[in-house]
Parts: C-alpha cells; structure tokens; sequence
C-alpha cells in the first residue's frame, strides 16, 4: 500500500508531466498553480466549499515560501482573484474573506 504524505501531493507514481517535471524554484511552481486555480475561477468550478479548504493552504504556502520583497511576483495574480469589482468568484466577497 502506498501512503500518501501529510500534504497531499499525489503519490511519487502519479507525478507526471507539468510542473512535476520541471526543475524550478518552488516558488516558480506555486506562483504558476495559483495563476492555474486563478484561470479555473471563470468557469464557476471553484465553490465556496472548495474555496475555503483551497484558500487557506495557499496563503500559508506563499507565507513559508515567498519574502516580503518577493511578494510582489504575485500581485498580478492577486489583482484577478481578489479585485472586488472584477472577480470570477461565483460567490460574495464576505464570503470569499471569510
């Protein structure tokens, strides 16, 4: 039986193709999966459900891995998933915050 990591990465055989394969920073690999989840926002895949277990794990991930002076890398990213007038989110803003 294969067991599966306290973070939840798929396990070492299901790690194929896209940024498993490539040899980048982490920082690289998280700022191109939330410019990913960013992109799925417009297509009202992501519920309040999914948003809130996402949502937190993401901020926590950029916390440990990106620096006040590296943050602003994502601010681009930022500006689309939190602008108040422009979110793809399918749900409010008090909910989003939350």
């Amino acid at each position: 039986m294969i067991e599966r990591s306290s973070r939840r990465s798929p396990c070492h055989e299901a790690r194929v193709g896209g940024h498993w394969e490539i040899s980048a920073p982490e920082t690289f690999s998280i700022k191109e999966g939330l410019t990913r989840l960013s992109c799925l926002l417009s297509f009202d895949i992501i519920t309040l459900d999914l948003w809130t277990q996402l949502a937190p794990r993401w901020m926590m991930t950029i916390v440990e891995h990106f620096s006040k002076e590296n943050i602003k890398e994502l601010s681009g990213i930022f500006c689309k998933i939190f602008d108040p007038d422009m979110s793809p989110l399918a749900f409010e803003l008090d909910e989003m915050y939350r």
